[in-house]
C-alpha cells in the first residue's frame, strides 16, 4: 500500500492531492451572504452552494501553487477545478455530519488552540493586535477564523476517533519498514535544456512562424480603470486610540470578563496498597507526613518513598493546576490548603497522599494595568467594529441618494481612490478579490460610468466602484514582444533536441553503453552506485520517485529517464534494491512506525468515510457555473 501511495502522490498529481486536502480549510473570511442570487453551483443536502464559495477555494489553491510554479499548465488548472468543486462538497458533508452527531469545541479550548499558532505569537506571547492585523491583511474576520479552527477542531476529534480503531499486524508493520527504509542503488547522469541553447538557430521566419502558431502568448490582459471608495477595519483602524479616561471606563465595565480561575502549585508523595496492605500504606503515609511536618526535606522524601515516579524525578511537585485537574479528595485538599501547609494522608482512588502547598496564583479580577494591552485591543476591535459598521450603512444610504462616487466622498469625508489598469490578476496598489472581479469582468459586468452596489468583499471589507474605462485584451505586436518570443522559442527547440538525446542515450545504456560514456556525450558527469532512501533531498523528487516505483529485472539492471521540474533531464540505472531491516532499528522507532502506519491506516479510514458520505448524499448540480462553460 506504502509504494502505491509514494506513487500515486508524485508529480502534478502531488498538487492535487494537496488542494483536496487543503480546500476544506479555506472558506474563512468571506461572507457568502447574498452572494448565490444568481443561482447555486450545487446544492448538497439541501444546502445550496454559490459559485463564488468554489472560485475562492480554486483561486487560494491556485494562489499556493503559483508560489511554486510560474505557470500552472492547463491540463493541472483543470484538475485544479474539479479538485475544488469536489473539495467543497465534501467539506461541506463533513460539517454536516459533525454538526447532526453533536461534535463540541468549547470556547476555551478554540481561543486556547489559536492562541498556540505560532504567527499570532510576538516574542512567544499571543499578540492580539498581531491577530487582528494579520486576519485583516488577508480579507478574514475573527468569527469566521474561529469558527473554521473550530471546525478543525472537531474534524481532529473525528479523526482522532477513526484512528483510535484503526490497527496493524506485524506482518504488515514488518512490510511497512521494509518498505519505508528501502535502500535503492542507482547510478546517474543529470543534463539541462540549457545545454543545447547554444546550438539552436532561430531566424526571422521561425520567429514569425512560433508568434503565429501561438495565438494566445503575448497578449495584454483585459483592463479596467475606475474610481472606488472602501471601507475596512484597517482604514478604521488607525484613527481609533482610547484616551485613558475612555479606558478606565471600559475596563469597569468588562473587567468581570477577566476574571481569572486561581491555580495552586502542589508537590505530593504517592504511598500504593500494590505491594503493601492498606493498612501498611495508610501507616506509611501518616509516617511520612509527620516527617515533612518535623522540617526533613519533602523532595528527598518524595523521591525515595513517592510510587508516582514521574513526579518523584521533580520532587513530588506536580506543577500549576486549577480545579478539575484532581481526583475529589485531593483537590478538595490542594484547594483547601494554605500556602506552604502539609496535609497527609489523603486518600483517593490510586492510594494515599501526602501534600504540601508551594504556591497559589491567580483569581478574582485583575487590575487595569495588568490587562492594559488586551484591553487596549478588546476596546479598539468593538469600536472599530461599531464604525464600520456606521460607515457602511452611510454609505449604502449615499449611494441612494446619488450613484456619484465624487459626490458620496465628499459628503461622508471618505477618501476617493482610483485604480489603472486593474486586470483579473489586479494590480500593484489592489489585489484580487472574487466579488470584484466578477463586478468588473464577470457576466454582467459594469459598463463604463456605471455604479455598483455595496460590495461585501469580506466581512470586515466592502468597497462600492464605478467604472471610467474599459480596455480590452488585444495581441502584442512582435515587434514589441521579439525577446520573449525569441527566448520562448529557442527554448522550445532546445528542449526537442534535449529530449532526443536523451532518447538515444537510454537505448545505448540498454544495449550495454557505460554510463560514464553516456555522460561524456552531454559534457556531464556520472554518480556511480549511490544508494540512496525515500528522503533524498539533494535529488529531484521525479528521479526517487521513479526510482522507488520501478521494478527490478531478475537478470540484470533498470534503466530509466525521468524529467526534472526545472526543465531538465535524469537518466539512471538501477543496480540492487536492500528492503528496511525491521530488527536493525531500535524499538522506539519501531514503535513509531507502527504509530505512523495506523495514523496512515486512520487518513485512509477516514477518507473512506468522507467518500461514504458522498454516496449516501443528495447532490444536485445547480445552473450557475463556477468556472464559466467549464463545469
Amino acid at each position: 500500500m506504502l509504494q502505491n501511495i509514494r506513487q500515486k502522490i508524485t508529480g502534478p498529481m502531488a498538487l492535487v492531492v494537496l488542494a483536496l486536502l487543503c480546500i476544506p480549510f479555506i472558506f474563512v473570511g468571506y461572507n457568502y451572504g447574498g452572494m448565490a442570487q444568481g443561482g447555486f453551483a450545487v446544492k448538497v443536502n439541501g444546502q445550496e452552494i454559490p459559485p463564488q464559495q468554489i472560485r475562492v477555494a480554486y483561486q487560494n489553491q491556485a494562489a499556493r501553487i503559483r508560489e511554486q510554479l510560474d505557470e500552472i499548465p492547463p491540463v493541472l488548472e483543470d484538475q485544479l477545478r474539479q479538485a475544488a468543486y469536489e473539495g467543497v462538497i465534501r467539506s461541506t458533508l463533513l460539517t454536516q455530519y459533525l454538526r447532526e452527531q453533536g461534535y463540541r469545541v468549547s470556547d476555551a479550548a478554540v481561543q486556547q488552540s489559536i492562541r498556540e499558532i505560532p504567527v499570532f505569537q510576538e516574542n512567544g506571547r499571543f499578540s492580539f493586535e498581531l491577530y487582528r492585523g494579520l486576519l485583516a491583511a488577508r480579507g478574514i474576520s475573527p468569527a469566521g477564523f474561529e469558527a473554521d479552527q473550530r471546525r478543525a477542531l472537531q474534524i481532529d476529534q473525528l479523526q482522532s476517533a477513526v484512528e483510535a480503531t484503526a490497527f496493524s499486524t506485524p506482518s504488515e508493520l514488518r512490510r511497512y519498514i521494509e518498505l519505508d527504509r528501502e535502500t535503492r542503488t542507482i547510478s546517474y547522469l543529470e543534463f539541462g535544456i540549457e545545454d543545447f541553447m547554444d546550438a539552436v538557430e532561430i531566424g526571422d521566419e521561425e520567429l514569425q512562424a512560433y508568434y503565429d502558431s501561438h495565438p494566445e502568448l503575448f497578449q495584454t490582459p483585459a483592463s479596467v480603470t475606475f474610481d472606488y471608495i472602501e471601507i475596512s477595519r484597517d482604514t478604521i483602524a488607525e484613527r481609533v486610540t482610547p484616551s485613558e479616561e475612555e479606558l478606565r471606563a471600559y475596563y469597569e465595565d468588562v473587567k468581570d470578563s477577566y476574571s481569572r480561575d486561581q491555580e495552586r502549585n502542589p508537590s505530593h508523595i504517592l504511598i500504593t496498597a500494590d505491594e503493601r496492605s492498606e493498612d501498611e500504606a495508610r501507616t506509611l503515609a501518616a509516617e511520612l507526613t509527620e516527617r515533612a511536618k518535623a522540617g526533613e526535606d519533602f523532595a528527598e522524601l518524595a523521591a525515595e518513598y513517592s510510587d508516582d515516579t514521574l513526579s518523584a524525578e521533580q520532587g513530588g511537585d506536580l506543577g500549576w493546576v486549577a480545579r478539575d485537574q484532581f481526583v475529589e479528595p485531593v483537590e478538595e485538599a490542594v484547594f483547601d490548603m494554605a500556602e506552604g501547609e502539609i496535609r497527609g494522608p489523603v486518600e483517593s482512588e490510586f492510594g494515599f497522599h501526602v501534600l504540601r502547598l508551594d504556591g497559589v496564583r491567580g483569581g478574582g479580577s485583575p487590575s487595569l494595568d495588568e490587562v492594559r494591552d488586551e484591553l487596549v485591543a478588546a476596546y479598539r476591535a468593538e469600536r472599530i467594529g461599531e464604525q464600520y459598521l456606521e460607515l457602511s450603512n452611510a454609505l449604502a444610504d449615499q449611494l441612494f441618494d446619488t450613484p456619484n462616487l465624487e459626490e458620496a466622498a465628499a459628503a461622508l469625508d471618505m477618501q476617493l481612490r482610483t485604480a489603472e489598469d486593474y486586470t483579473r490578476s489586479g494590480s500593484a496598489e489592489l489585489a484580487p478579490a472574487p466579488m470584484l472581479l466578477d463586478t468588473l469582468f464577470g457576466e454582467n459586468a459594469l459598463a463604463e460610468g456605471a455604479t455598483s452596489d455595496l460590495l461585501n468583499l469580506a466581512e470586515d471589507r466592502v468597497m462600492v466602484v464605478q467604472l471610467t474605462e474599459r480596455r480590452e485584451a488585444s495581441r502584442q505586436p512582435l515587434a514589441d514582444v521579439r525577446d520573449e518570443v525569441e527566448r520562448r522559442a529557442r527554448r522550445e527547440a532546445a528542449a526537442v533536441m534535449a529530449r532526443a538525446k536523451l532518447e538515444q542515450l537510454r537505448a545505448n545504456v540498454e544495449g550495454g553503453t557505460p554510463l560514464e560514456e553516456a555522460a561524456a556525450e552531454v559534457e556531464a558527469e556520472a554518480v556511480a552506485d549511490r544508494q540512496i532512501n525515500r528522503n533524498a533531498p539533494d535529488l529531484p523528487q521525479a528521479l526517487v520517485a521513479a526510482v522507488f516505483s520501478a521494478e527490478m529485472p531478475e537478470d540484470g539492471a533498470k534503466v530509466g529517464s525521468v524529467a526534472t521540474a526545472d526543465g531538465g533531464y535524469v537518466l539512471y540505472r538501477l543496480t540492487d534494491i536492500s528492503p528496511g531491516r525491521p530488527e536493525a532499528i531500535p524499538p522506539e522507532q519501531r514503535e513509531q512506525a507502527r504509530q505512523g502506519l495506523a495514523r496512515q491506516a486512520g487518513v485512509s479510514d477516514l477518507s473512506a468515510f468522507i467518500d461514504q458520505l458522498v454516496e449516501e448524499a443528495e447532490i444536485v448540480r445547480g445552473t450557475a457555473a463556477p468556472f464559466d462553460d467549464r463545469f
